[in-house]
């Protein structure tokens, strides 16, 4: 694998990995602090592993778009 590829994926799975942390925890904490909005108890896990993979393709697709304009002569 050639290294900007391996540097885009490596970067994605980290943000991915913190933005699903992110809303796990933001939504976990609406649910124990604010019960009047009525989240349901499932809503920040599922949530949480649904945005892993859509926030991985798109930094994906970024950083890729991003590396090969730098790469240009």
């Amino acid at each position: 694998m050639e290294p900007q590829l391996k540097r885009s994926v490596g970067l994605s799975l980290a943000l991915s990995l913190a933005a699903s942390i992110a809303i796990y925890l933001l939504l976990w904490g609406l649910q124990v602090t604010h019960e009047e909005v009525n989240v349901p108890a499932g809503a920040a896990f599922s949530l949480a592993v649904w945005s892993f993979p859509v926030v991985f393709l798109v930094s994906l697709f970024f950083f890729a778009v991003k590396g090969a304009s730098a790469r240009k002569p």
